[in-house]
Protein backbone atom coordinates (compact mmCIF):
# COMPACT_ATOMS: atom_id res chain seq x y z
CA UNK A 1 0.00 0.00 0.00
CA UNK A 2 1.58 3.35 -1.26
CA UNK A 3 1.47 6.13 1.85
CA UNK A 4 1.14 9.50 1.42
CA UNK A 5 2.22 12.68 3.85
CA UNK A 6 0.70 15.99 4.31
CA UNK A 7 3.77 18.67 3.98
CA UNK A 8 3.97 22.26 5.36
CA UNK A 9 6.77 22.35 2.74
CA UNK A 10 9.95 22.21 3.87
CA UNK A 11 12.50 25.64 3.64
CA UNK A 12 16.18 26.12 2.72
CA UNK A 13 16.61 22.92 1.05
CA UNK A 14 19.97 22.73 -1.68
CA UNK A 15 19.30 23.23 -5.41
CA UNK A 16 19.32 19.99 -7.01
CA UNK A 17 21.01 21.97 -10.31
CA UNK A 18 22.74 25.22 -10.67
CA UNK A 19 19.69 26.79 -10.60
CA UNK A 20 18.64 29.03 -8.10
CA UNK A 21 15.03 27.88 -8.14
CA UNK A 22 14.25 24.79 -5.33
CA UNK A 23 11.93 21.72 -5.98
CA UNK A 24 10.10 20.68 -2.81
CA UNK A 25 11.31 17.52 -1.66
CA UNK A 26 9.41 14.10 0.41
CA UNK A 27 11.75 13.12 2.93
CA UNK A 28 12.67 10.15 0.56
CA UNK A 29 14.38 12.68 -1.53
CA UNK A 30 11.31 12.63 -4.35
CA UNK A 31 10.37 16.10 -5.90
CA UNK A 32 6.66 16.68 -5.73
CA UNK A 33 4.80 17.14 -9.03
CA UNK A 34 1.35 17.07 -10.16
CA UNK A 35 0.83 14.45 -13.03
CA UNK A 36 -2.21 16.20 -14.32
CA UNK A 37 -1.73 19.52 -16.39
CA UNK A 38 -5.40 21.00 -15.42
CA UNK A 39 -5.37 21.58 -11.79
CA UNK A 40 -8.57 22.66 -9.92
CA UNK A 41 -9.04 25.17 -7.25
CA UNK A 42 -11.98 26.29 -5.11
CA UNK A 43 -12.00 29.51 -2.73
CA UNK A 44 -14.77 29.47 0.49
CA UNK A 45 -17.13 31.70 0.02
CA UNK A 46 -16.53 34.05 2.28
CA UNK A 47 -13.65 35.21 0.70
CA UNK A 48 -12.33 37.79 2.89
CA UNK A 49 -14.39 39.79 5.32
CA UNK A 50 -13.92 43.38 4.54
CA UNK A 51 -13.07 43.37 1.42
CA UNK A 52 -15.80 40.77 -0.13
CA UNK A 53 -15.67 37.36 -1.79
CA UNK A 54 -15.19 38.85 -5.69
CA UNK A 55 -12.27 40.75 -4.80
CA UNK A 56 -10.36 38.82 -2.92
CA UNK A 57 -11.63 35.78 -5.70
CA UNK A 58 -10.06 38.01 -8.60
CA UNK A 59 -6.70 39.04 -6.84
CA UNK A 60 -6.09 35.24 -6.70
CA UNK A 61 -7.34 34.22 -9.81
CA UNK A 62 -4.90 36.86 -11.33
CA UNK A 63 -2.45 34.52 -9.67
CA UNK A 64 -3.13 31.52 -11.27
CA UNK A 65 -3.39 33.39 -14.37
CA UNK A 66 0.02 34.70 -13.39
CA UNK A 67 1.95 31.16 -13.99
CA UNK A 68 -0.58 29.91 -16.68
CA UNK A 69 0.51 32.04 -18.85
CA UNK A 70 4.31 31.54 -18.74
CA UNK A 71 5.13 29.35 -22.36
CA UNK A 72 7.62 27.52 -22.04
CA UNK A 73 4.71 25.23 -19.69
CA UNK A 74 1.33 23.93 -20.18
CA UNK A 75 0.17 24.37 -16.68
CA UNK A 76 -3.77 25.07 -16.33
CA UNK A 77 -5.87 25.63 -13.61
CA UNK A 78 -9.79 25.38 -13.22
CA UNK A 79 -11.76 27.56 -11.17
CA UNK A 80 -14.45 25.71 -8.93
CA UNK A 81 -15.20 28.19 -6.87
CA UNK A 82 -17.23 29.22 -4.21
CA UNK A 83 -17.38 26.33 -2.14
CA UNK A 84 -18.35 26.42 1.61
CA UNK A 85 -15.70 24.01 2.54
CA UNK A 86 -13.32 25.56 5.16
CA UNK A 87 -11.19 21.76 6.13
CA UNK A 88 -7.46 21.70 4.66
CA UNK A 89 -6.21 18.15 4.04
CA UNK A 90 -6.96 15.23 2.03
CA UNK A 91 -8.14 11.54 2.07
CA UNK A 92 -7.90 8.69 -0.24
CA UNK A 93 -10.94 8.26 -2.84
CA UNK A 94 -11.42 12.15 -2.23
CA UNK A 95 -11.40 14.90 -5.05
CA UNK A 96 -9.03 17.33 -4.62
CA UNK A 97 -10.21 20.33 -3.66
CA UNK A 98 -7.25 22.78 -3.39
CA UNK A 99 -9.42 25.07 -1.32
CA UNK A 100 -8.06 28.80 -0.64
CA UNK A 101 -9.53 30.07 2.44
CA UNK A 102 -8.93 33.11 4.71
CA UNK A 103 -8.90 32.66 8.48
CA UNK A 104 -9.55 35.39 10.25
CA UNK A 105 -9.53 34.36 13.71
CA UNK A 106 -6.10 32.87 16.15
CA UNK A 107 -6.68 29.49 16.78
CA UNK A 108 -5.72 30.68 20.76
CA UNK A 109 -8.50 32.68 20.93
CA UNK A 110 -11.03 30.50 19.94
CA UNK A 111 -10.45 26.97 20.94
CA UNK A 112 -10.12 26.14 24.52
CA UNK A 113 -7.07 25.55 26.29
CA UNK A 114 -7.75 22.06 26.43
CA UNK A 115 -9.36 21.30 23.75
CA UNK A 116 -7.35 17.94 21.87
CA UNK A 117 -6.55 19.74 18.90
CA UNK A 118 -4.37 21.79 20.63
CA UNK A 119 -1.83 19.10 21.47
CA UNK A 120 -2.79 17.78 18.14
CA UNK A 121 -1.97 20.75 15.85
CA UNK A 122 -5.57 20.15 14.56
CA UNK A 123 -6.96 23.18 15.49
CA UNK A 124 -7.58 24.86 12.49
CA UNK A 125 -9.77 22.10 10.94
CA UNK A 126 -11.56 22.00 13.99
CA UNK A 127 -12.79 25.52 15.00
CA UNK A 128 -11.87 27.14 11.33
CA UNK A 129 -8.90 29.10 12.53
CA UNK A 130 -5.42 30.48 12.08
CA UNK A 131 -2.80 27.92 13.50
CA UNK A 132 0.20 28.91 12.18
CA UNK A 133 1.73 31.55 14.27
CA UNK A 134 1.42 35.10 13.90
CA UNK A 135 4.63 36.25 11.67
CA UNK A 136 3.46 33.84 9.03
CA UNK A 137 1.21 35.19 6.15
CA UNK A 138 0.19 32.02 4.15
CA UNK A 139 0.87 28.03 4.43
CA UNK A 140 0.29 25.68 1.76
CA UNK A 141 -0.32 22.05 2.60
CA UNK A 142 0.62 19.73 0.10
CA UNK A 143 -0.23 15.89 0.18
CA UNK A 144 1.82 13.81 -2.10
CA UNK A 145 2.73 9.89 -2.39
CA UNK A 146 5.50 10.10 -0.44
CA UNK A 147 8.15 7.50 -2.37
CA UNK A 148 7.13 9.09 -5.90
CA UNK A 149 6.49 12.90 -4.72
CA UNK A 150 3.08 12.66 -7.22
CA UNK A 151 0.54 15.55 -5.91
CA UNK A 152 -2.88 14.77 -4.92
CA UNK A 153 -4.32 17.76 -2.89
CA UNK A 154 -2.69 21.37 -2.09
CA UNK A 155 -4.83 23.81 0.20
CA UNK A 156 -3.63 27.31 0.76
CA UNK A 157 -3.66 29.18 4.48
CA UNK A 158 -4.19 33.12 4.48
CA UNK A 159 -3.38 34.55 7.32
CA UNK A 160 -6.18 37.33 8.26
CA UNK A 161 -6.24 37.02 11.52
CA UNK A 162 -3.20 38.88 11.83
CA UNK A 163 -2.43 40.83 8.43
CA UNK A 164 -4.91 43.44 7.04
CA UNK A 165 -4.86 41.73 3.28
CA UNK A 166 -5.19 44.45 0.27
CA UNK A 167 -5.76 44.12 -3.41
CA UNK A 168 -5.03 47.78 -4.44
CA UNK A 169 -1.87 49.49 -6.29
CA UNK A 170 -0.44 52.44 -4.63
CA UNK A 171 2.35 53.14 -2.10
CA UNK A 172 3.33 51.11 0.96
CA UNK A 173 0.67 51.83 3.50
CA UNK A 174 1.94 53.70 6.71
CA UNK A 175 1.59 52.98 10.27
CA UNK A 176 -2.80 53.84 11.02
CA UNK A 177 -3.27 53.56 6.71
CA UNK A 178 -5.63 51.39 5.75
CA UNK A 179 -7.02 52.94 2.74
CA UNK A 180 -5.19 53.38 -0.82
CA UNK A 181 -2.26 52.22 0.41
CA UNK A 182 -0.92 48.60 0.11
CA UNK A 183 -0.84 46.28 3.49
CA UNK A 184 -0.23 42.51 2.95
CA UNK A 185 -0.83 42.34 -0.84
CA UNK A 186 -3.63 39.58 -1.67
CA UNK A 187 -1.81 38.63 -5.18
CA UNK A 188 1.47 39.06 -3.77
CA UNK A 189 1.40 36.25 -1.14
CA UNK A 190 -1.20 33.89 -3.69
CA UNK A 191 1.49 34.02 -6.39
CA UNK A 192 4.33 32.94 -3.81
CA UNK A 193 1.62 30.15 -2.57
CA UNK A 194 0.24 28.85 -6.18
CA UNK A 195 4.59 28.29 -6.56
CA UNK A 196 4.30 25.96 -3.32
CA UNK A 197 1.40 24.63 -4.64
CA UNK A 198 2.91 23.83 -7.53
CA UNK A 199 5.84 21.54 -5.94
CA UNK A 200 8.63 24.64 -6.02
CA UNK A 201 10.39 25.61 -2.55
CA UNK A 202 11.50 28.74 -1.51
CA UNK A 203 14.18 30.03 -3.87
CA UNK A 204 17.55 32.05 -2.56
CA UNK A 205 17.20 34.91 -4.77
CA UNK A 206 15.71 37.64 -3.40
CA UNK A 207 14.20 38.78 -6.66
CA UNK A 208 12.27 35.46 -7.22
CA UNK A 209 8.65 34.85 -6.66
CA UNK A 210 9.44 32.11 -4.14
CA UNK A 211 12.32 34.10 -2.07
CA UNK A 212 10.47 33.20 1.08
CA UNK A 213 9.80 36.86 2.61
CA UNK A 214 7.85 39.81 1.92
CA UNK A 215 8.22 43.54 3.52
CA UNK A 216 4.63 45.38 4.04
CA UNK A 217 3.83 46.65 0.57
CA UNK A 218 5.28 44.76 -1.73
CA UNK A 219 3.76 43.78 -4.94
CA UNK A 220 6.97 42.39 -7.08
CA UNK A 221 6.49 38.77 -6.24
CA UNK A 222 2.96 39.52 -8.77
CA UNK A 223 5.52 38.61 -11.75
CA UNK A 224 7.62 35.51 -12.04
CA UNK A 225 10.96 36.04 -12.48
CA UNK A 226 13.33 34.20 -14.58
CA UNK A 227 14.20 31.78 -11.30
CA UNK A 228 10.20 31.27 -10.90
CA UNK A 229 9.59 30.74 -15.08
CA UNK A 230 12.89 28.18 -14.67
CA UNK A 231 11.56 26.18 -12.35
CA UNK A 232 7.90 26.04 -13.80
CA UNK A 233 9.21 24.91 -16.81
CA UNK A 234 11.60 22.34 -15.61
CA UNK A 235 9.09 20.50 -13.66
CA UNK A 236 5.81 21.19 -16.02
CA UNK A 237 7.69 21.07 -19.49
CA UNK A 238 4.87 21.50 -22.67
CA UNK A 239 3.93 18.85 -24.14
CA UNK A 240 6.61 16.36 -21.79
CA UNK A 241 6.05 14.55 -18.83
CA UNK A 242 6.34 16.08 -15.55
CA UNK A 243 10.02 15.79 -14.51
CA UNK A 244 10.45 13.50 -11.62
CA UNK A 245 13.98 14.05 -9.55
CA UNK A 246 16.41 11.33 -10.90
CA UNK A 247 18.62 9.40 -8.29
CA UNK A 248 16.90 9.57 -4.87
CA UNK A 249 16.81 6.93 -2.21
CA UNK A 250 14.20 5.66 -0.92
CA UNK A 251 14.36 4.86 2.79
CA UNK A 252 12.53 4.69 5.48
CA UNK A 253 13.05 7.78 7.70
CA UNK A 254 11.94 9.48 11.26
CA UNK A 255 9.45 13.18 11.10
CA UNK A 256 12.41 15.29 10.80
CA UNK A 257 12.54 18.96 11.74
CA UNK A 258 11.44 22.19 9.74
CA UNK A 259 12.95 25.28 9.79
CA UNK A 260 11.48 28.85 9.28
CA UNK A 261 12.88 31.95 8.09
CA UNK A 262 12.55 34.23 10.99
CA UNK A 263 11.32 37.77 9.93
CA UNK A 264 13.30 40.74 9.47
CA UNK A 265 12.07 44.61 10.54
CA UNK A 266 9.55 44.94 8.55
CA UNK A 267 9.38 41.68 6.81
CA UNK A 268 7.33 38.72 7.84
CA UNK A 269 7.64 34.92 6.50
CA UNK A 270 5.81 33.85 3.86
CA UNK A 271 5.64 30.15 4.38
CA UNK A 272 5.67 28.33 7.81
CA UNK A 273 8.05 25.04 7.59
CA UNK A 274 7.50 21.88 9.13
CA UNK A 275 6.67 18.38 8.96
CA UNK A 276 3.15 16.93 8.96
CA UNK A 277 2.95 13.24 10.17
CA UNK A 278 3.24 10.68 8.13
CA UNK A 279 -0.62 9.45 6.89
CA UNK A 280 -1.15 5.80 5.63
CA UNK A 281 -3.68 5.65 2.32
CA UNK A 282 -7.27 5.53 4.14
CA UNK A 283 -6.51 7.20 6.80
CA UNK A 284 -7.11 10.88 7.76
CA UNK A 285 -4.22 12.34 9.77
CA UNK A 286 -3.47 15.84 10.34
CA UNK A 287 -0.68 17.96 10.16
CA UNK A 288 1.78 19.03 12.93
CA UNK A 289 3.80 22.21 11.32
CA UNK A 290 6.94 23.24 13.61
CA UNK A 291 6.11 27.12 14.56
CA UNK A 292 8.47 30.07 14.61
Amino acid sequence: MRSFLPLLLLAFALPETAQAFVRSRTESGACLQWERRLIPWTMNERGLPGLGYERAHAAFARSFQTWEEVGCSDIAFRDNSPTSETRVGYAEGELADNLVIFRTRDCRDVAPEDAPCRRQGSCANEYDCWDHGSSVIGVTTTTFFRQTGEILDADIEMNAAWFDFTDVDGPPCAPGETSGCVSTDIQNTATHEIGHMLGLDHSPDRNATMFARAPRGEVSKRVLAEDDVQGLCTIYPAGEPATYCEGFELKESGPGCGCQSSAGAGEAALLLAGLGLLRRARSRGASRPTRG
